[in-house]
């Protein structure tokens, strides 16, 4: 006699902050009925019917693709399109609506889990040091100057165990402006704990409200907010969104190719977040897999060409410069100003 197939009947909670239904059953109860990572399940949320992989982060899948996994916060579980905010709008999703989680496909998805999957340490004590521990580092790539351009981990949301070590590196910096690309307003920073002793608390903060992914409709505007933002404001500029890695990653991938970074400097920065937060080894299936993932593909649709590895700074640069102008509406003059504010 077969097992029989985990069901699981539970409600939406809440609509999250990006859109995602927000679930009452905990991670425990889930994932103790008998679903697991890597399976393939059907979710039915009032009369609407979807499949689904359960994993247990956005990396799991592919941008604008759905997913079931748990919030770190609080263990509830979330179905969700990764970066994709209009998940629940688009499907008319609303709290109180009865779901059903049932299974479809055991381990259906979990060859491609285990390829994607990355993990993370929580403590300090994981890391060699606080700069791989907050993912903090000097963007150095093209003509960008030392020290003008600093990208990491949030140092004010606490979630990760970071905050404290990213704003103690971010005060023997000497930035002036942070572009905080969770699109936290200064009543939402404040309501972190610690927050009006940090030193995050003096800077200019620029609240940009990213997704990564350049389809993303809002993407053109955010980006020339960005944009706007270093024109407007002092550097040095810190840039950030909760791990400083995708979201943060897509934005220096514009700034670094305007600078006249080649495509193997943006890569090797791209990918340092992924060495530092999740210990990948250079050159490793998993580490090649997420830069095709994380870097190659996103680049190939906000470019509309294909990602070359050997691409010079000079090509790259008239690439980023068109993107600004086409795409974000910027202005020769503006975009001449953002370049002279990081690369002179």
């Amino acid at each position: 006699m077969k097992d029989k197939l985990p069901v699981i009947t539970t409600e939406v909670e809440e609509i999250g902050r990006y859109g995602a239904a927000v679930l009452t059953v905990t991670a425990k109860e889930f994932f103790s009925s008998g679903f697991e990572p890597g399976d393939i399940v059907e979710v039915t949320i009032g009369e609407r019917r979807f499949t689904m992989p359960v994993g247990t982060a956005y990396t799991d899948v592919d941008n604008h693709k759905l997913i079931i996994l748990k919030i770190d916060l609080d263990e509830r579980m979330l179905v969700a399109l990764n970066y994709n905010d209009s998940f629940a709008r688009d499907n008319g999703i609303r709290a109180g609506d009865k779901v059903t989680v049932s299974m479809k496909e055991k381990y259906g998805y979990i060859r491609e889990y285990n390829l994607r999957s990355i993990s993370m340490g929580g403590e300090r004590d994981d890391y060699g040091s606080d700069e791989a521990f907050t993912n903090f580092r000097s963007v150095k790539a093209g003509n960008i100057v030392p020290g003008r351009l600093w990208r990491g981990f949030s140092p004010i949301n606490p979630a990760d165990n970071r905050a404290f070590y990213a704003d103690r590196l971010l005060s023997g910096t000497g930035v002036k402006t942070a572009i905080n690309l969770d699109g936290e307003n200064e009543e939402k920073r404040a309501m972190y704990e610690g927050y009006s002793s940090s030193f995050y608390s003096g800077l200019t903060v620029v609240p940009v409200r990213m997704t990564f992914s350049p389809n993303d409709v809002a993407f053109p505007e955010n980006m020339k907010k960005v944009c706007l933002g270093i024109i407007e404001n002092e550097g040095p500029y810190y840039i950030h969104c909760r791990y400083g890695r995708d979201r943060t990653g897509l934005v220096c991938i514009v700034l670094e190719g305007l600078c006249e970074a080649s495509m193997e400097e943006i890569s090797a920065d791209f990918m340092k977040s992924y060495e530092n937060i999740h210990f990948l080894e250079p050159g490793s299936q998993k580490w090649l897999f997420q830069r095709e993932k994380r870097l190659f593909e996103p680049f190939n649709v906000l470019t509309g060409e294909t990602a070359d590895i050997n691409a010079d700074g000079e090509a790259l640069s008239r690439l980023m410069r068109k993107i600004l102008s086409d795409k974000c509406g910027l202005s020769e003059e503006e975009i001449n100003e953002v370049h002279d504010r990081l690369c002179r």
